[in-house]
């Protein structure tokens, strides 16, 4: 289960896939797993945000983080297996203590040479020398579209 804002896509504008994260969830979506995006913007807002950045196909479901318990942290309000769940969150203090967590940095802005999903990748099989070759070619095209007027977004295409 992906946080949206700060872990799949840039805070601040909103307009930057974080690198690797097509890469993640390609893998993820190969090995059959249930790929599930939730923000505290709501299920719609999940959504356009996966369709803005191509990755509707790999995403099983939305959601809406909504509700918190008594000490602040969001409460899914759907049902969840929670011994088969693994969050993937940039907040890990707003999930709930029991929640199997992988606390990623925050992807506040454009970084092309971001490496914040990598500890999930190696999660999700993903070798760190594929990582690398595919970082450096999405990096490389980054630059030559940004020579040519076009946006940056990521294009990229196990045991987790």
């Amino acid at each position: 289960m992906f946080d949206v804002d700060g872990t799949l896509i840039d805070s601040l504008s909103g307009r930057h896939c974080r690198p690797g994260a097509t890469l993640v969830l390609q893998a993820l979506n190969t090995a059959r797993c249930n790929v599930v995006l939730w923000s505290a913007g709501g299920a719609d807002y999940a959504r356009e945000r996966a369709e803005q950045h191509q990755l509707t196909p790999m995403i099983s479901s939305f959601h809406s983080k909504q509700g918190r318990d008594g000490s602040g942290r969001y409460l899914p309000t759907f049902d969840v297996p929670w011994n088969e769940t693994r969050f993937i969150d940039d907040r890990p203090e707003d999930l709930p203590e029991s929640a199997d967590v992988i606390a990623v940095s925050p992807y506040i802005a454009e970084n092309p040479h971001d490496t914040g999903l990598l500890v999930v990748a190696r999660h999700a099989g993903i070798s760190a020398t594929t990582w690398t070759q595919r970082q450096d070619a999405d990096a490389s095209g980054a630059e030559r579209d940004r020579g040519r007027g076009f946006g940056s977004t990521q294009r990229s295409s196990g045991g987790f």
